[in-house]
């Protein structure tokens, strides 16, 4: 029959190669034609079904109007649905409307590909902190939190992505949001407990009801935003209905959920400081905020627990690992539709006899034991890692000076990319070797940590000096992590190797090689002073701290006669100074 695809907006990049899979099929007779229904993610499914698509000439397409028509030039009379990821919520919404028509005898099939039937956790710290939300119809392009949460927060499409109380009944565990003990998260615990694990709950955390915290400003995204009740009743409201919708005689429904590619599944919020420079007066004052580390499962596709996209238990796994270890493909949320085994089993499920790996797609969850590691660098810096067969995965600045956009690449098969208010993850297969480096973004100080997918510490380098341009790298050969070596300027010339904390004498050699690099021969003479006295007196703190005060005040005095970077940095590292141990 004729096929509709529920596609969310027109993107090429990602769905390429699968429409011109369906363009062979219907030039080969094997199908008799095809549409793409491109929509506005950023409107509630029914919205789009009842409100249809705007069109570049200004008219609207209604979907279940091309339903209609295709069916009206097949011979069955009936059409093949194929919907990928929220187009399942669109292509359910579209069935309730049939429904209501008397009009269902159209569809004889509906194909769901990692739907988030259930929603996602994914949305849920997307919508509080802007994080985990891309620009959808670009991949991975990342834009700034602030902007992320204040948009998305408005959009009732990005509401109906938000887990479900059907969510809440397939997902045992672990626990949507956990709170360690902290004076940041201790209002939460007093209202919650220390875990989230109902959907009365979630809704309770999102909407600030109980009151348990103010909203934030734009800028402060560590602190979780407080969602429309509004909208998030809305939502509720919509999963209700799909959530609970079966479907009628004469028509077959078809889940395929992506397995084996580590997914957000909760978040352990935890207080702790940042450390960023002010050059009004070179100091890098710790600021006490809240942020979450990413709880990781291996039952998802990266974006989608495959619980939700398996809903009403009408599908099969699609093994994302063994894709990536047997046949060298790197598949995810995102791309998954352009996989070849995939588009082969589908061809299948529409009754065409063409061979495909059985063993990708197995009835029941694979029998999984991943051993990743994850690496993590905290702000203000970004992270980056590549193998030995030169594949790339990590955060990319954009190719224009002047974005603030970042690019997440996953190029590494196997790898994921997470980002927290704070925090960028790299997940990695443990039995490869890498090389790491660390990208300075702003200027104070940054921590990487190296852990294995259960959070217990490998490596860990903390509080490093840090300005715009300073390149940090490290290798990881089966988990053990070679010394960092610390380019402070991005010159290629590492100042220091650090294979332990930074002692105290060893960050006032850091800051003396800075001192080093000022031109001014009396600016030099001076801080190299000053330095010298502080590395003699280092046993004693007060005279520590008169000292690095002594120095912040030169610095004041130089102004623009040091270059901005060399002040910066000098600042980062008596900082470090101040909060090493």
């Amino acid at each position: 029959g004729a096929i509709p695809a529920t596609i969310p907006f027109k993107d090429d990049a990602i769905y390429r190669g699968f429409m011109r899979h369906l363009d062979s099929l219907e030039t080969s007779d094997q199908i008799e034609d095809w549409k793409a229904y491109p929509y506005d993610w950023r409107y509630s499914a029914y919205d789009v079904v009842n409100n249809g698509a705007l069109k570049g000439d200004g008219s609207r397409e209604y979907l279940d109007q091309v339903v209609a028509q295709l069916a009206s030039t097949s011979d069955s009379g009936k059409v093949t649905i194929i919907a990928h990821s929220n187009g399942g919520l669109v292509a359910k919404a579209l069935m309730r409307k049939l429904e209501q028509t008397g009009k269902t005898g159209l569809v004889d099939r509906i194909i769901l590909v990692a739907t988030p039937e259930a929603g996602t956790p994914r949305a849920f710290y997307g919508l509080l902190h802007g994080r985990e939300i891309t620009l959808t119809g670009l991949g991975r392009i990342i834009g700034p939190a602030s902007t992320m949460r204040t948009v998305a927060a408005t959009l009732p499409g990005a509401y109906g992505l938000l887990p479900s109380t059907a969510y809440f009944d397939r997902v045992i565990a672990p626990s949507l949001a956990t709170f360690a003990s902290a004076s940041s998260t201790q209002p939460y615990i007093n209202t919650f407990g220390s875990s989230i694990t109902s959907y009365p709950e979630a809704y309770g955390f999102a909407a600030n009801y109980p009151v348990t915290r103010t909203q934030p400003s734009v800028s402060d995204t560590a602190s979780p935003l407080v969602l429309s009740p509004v909208m998030l009743t809305q939502a509720s409201n919509m999963h209700n209905d799909l959530d609970a919708w079966t479907p009628p005689s004469g028509v077959t429904v078809n889940e395929i959920a992506g397995w084996g590619k580590m997914t957000l599944v909760g978040g352990n919020y935890y207080e702790k400081y940042e450390y960023e420079c002010t050059l009004t007066t070179f100091s890098c004052p710790g600021r006490k905020t809240i942020d979450y580390k990413p709880i990781l499962v291996e039952d998802g596709d990266d974006t989608v627990i495959d619980a939700s996209a398996l809903l009403q238990n009408k599908g099969r796994f699609f093994d994302l690992l063994k894709l990536s270890e047997d046949f060298d493909e790197n598949r995810g949320h995102k791309n998954i539709i352009e996989s070849g085994q995939l588009q082969r089993y589908i061809d299948n499920l529409l009754g065409l006899n063409i061979p495909y790996e059985q063993v990708l797609f197995p009835a029941q969850e694979p029998a999984g034991n991943r051993q990743d590691i994850l690496v993590s660098v905290q702000s203000p810096a970004i992270i980056s890692a590549k193998d030995a067969a030169g594949n790339k995965t990590g955060i990319y600045p954009s190719a224009d000076p002047g974005s603030d956009l970042l690019y997440a690449e996953e190029g590494i098969p196997g790898s994921s990319v997470v980002i927290t208010a704070a925090g960028k993850y790299l997940i990695l297969p443990k039995q490869d070797s890498y090389t790491i480096k660390v990208t300075g973004t702003g200027t104070g100080l940054f921590d990487l940590l190296v852990e294995d997918i259960n959070g217990n510490a490998l490596k860990s380098f903390t509080k490093i000096p840090v300005i715009p341009g300073t390149v940090a790298t490290t290798t990881i050969v089966n988990a053990t992590t070679s010394p960092l070596a610390l380019d402070t300027n991005g010159d290629g010339k590492a100042e220091i190797n650090i294979g332990a904390p930074l002692t105290k004498i060893e960050i006032v050699h850091l800051c003396k090689t800075e001192a080093e690099k000022v031109t001014l021969i009396y600016a030099r003479t001076r801080l190299l002073l000053l330095l010298n006295e502080l590395e003699h007196y280092i046993n004693h703190p007060s005279v520590v701290t008169s000292l690095i005060s002594q120095v912040r005040s030169y610095l004041t005095h130089l102004g623009v006669a040091v270059p901005s970077e060399r002040s910066a940095a000098i600042a980062s590292c008596l900082s470090a100074l101040e909060n090493s141990k």
